[in-house]
């Protein structure tokens, strides 16, 4: 399974047979398929902290012990061998950091998984550029060069004014939860670096792992088998078309290719056959 795409990919692949899914009022997707992610790779150094001791290799960490902050790499890990932990005794920020390089116009996509127990605070993932800042910056919700995606105990009050409700995530404290965020470095501001920040605001501490910067854009390839259909299209939530394939009613294996911009975007797979019919496949 090999896309025609100008980036290294790494391949991820979702065998999804015949699943239900809900079309036109059609019910049941009733056609066996075969999907196939290429995402673009992880710019990040070390994202899984499994490499470094005392401090994970790559990463800077910030913080004040004049504060009562302290971090560490930990084997309470959630994927490998190794997750990195940050510690607070006060309402001061502690976190672990790491330069990236990014180019301007293109869209990026960030991850983190963290596990936290704050007895007050937030916990998450922020991307920023020290280069340049939009007007409001991080009291902007829409600004692409400070954005956020954070955790509160106090279920996101007093964070919902500044944050995209996308990114305030309301998820549970002692488990591995995952904060995602994706943003487009402007044009034409010289930018030339990122800086992705993991870690918390509060006292209590946080275990991070498996963090993720790369291009937002994903190759998706797919096979199908079924008979007598007459086209296939690639939608968003919105209804915008990303593809379509007008297919031929004799035969049996279809197979398409699209590039995707998002990895936030729900995308489906929309089939009509000669007679009108559609079916719609969440992808």
């Amino acid at each position: 399974m090999k896309t025609v795409i100008a980036w290294a990919w790494w391949l991820w692949v979702w065998p999804w047979g015949v699943l239900p899914a809900m079309g036109a009022g059609d019910g049941e997707f009733p056609f066996p398929l075969t999907v196939a992610r290429a995402e673009a790779p992880n710019l990040l150094r070390n994202p899984g902290f499994e490499h470094g001791n005392p401090k994970p290799d790559g990463w800077s960490f910030g913080g004040s012990a004049g504060f009562g902050t302290s971090a560490g790499l930990t084997n309470n890990a959630r994927s490998g061998a190794v997750a990195a932990w940050v510690r607070g005794k006060s309402d001061w920020p502690a976190y672990w950091t790491q330069s990236i390089p990014v180019r301007e116009g293109m869209c990026y996509y960030a991850a983190l998984y963290t596990k936290f127990h704050l007895s007050s605070g937030y916990a998450g993932l922020r991307v920023y550029t020290n280069q340049y800042a939009d007007p409001g910056s991080w009291t902007n919700r829409t600004s692409h060069t400070d954005v956020r995606a954070y955790y509160e105990e106090g279920q996101g009050q007093g964070l919902e004014d500044f944050l995209d409700p996308r990114y305030l995530n309301q998820v549970k404290p002692d488990q591995w939860n995952l904060h995602e965020l994706e943003f487009v470095v402007p044009a034409g501001k010289k930018i030339t670096h990122y800086i992705l920040w993991a870690g918390q605001y509060g006292i209590g501490e946080t275990l991070l792992d498996d963090a993720y910067l790369g291009e937002a854009a994903f190759a998706l390839t797919g096979t199908m088998t079924g008979s007598g259909l007459k086209t296939l299209r690639v939608v968003d939530a919105k209804g915008q078309q990303h593809l379509k394939l007008p297919l031929k009613a004799d035969a049996t294996a279809h197979t398409f290719q699209v590039t995707l911009p998002s990895r936030l975007s729900r995308y489906f797979l929309d089939v009509t056959d000669s007679h009108g019919k559609s079916w719609r496949k969440s992808l």
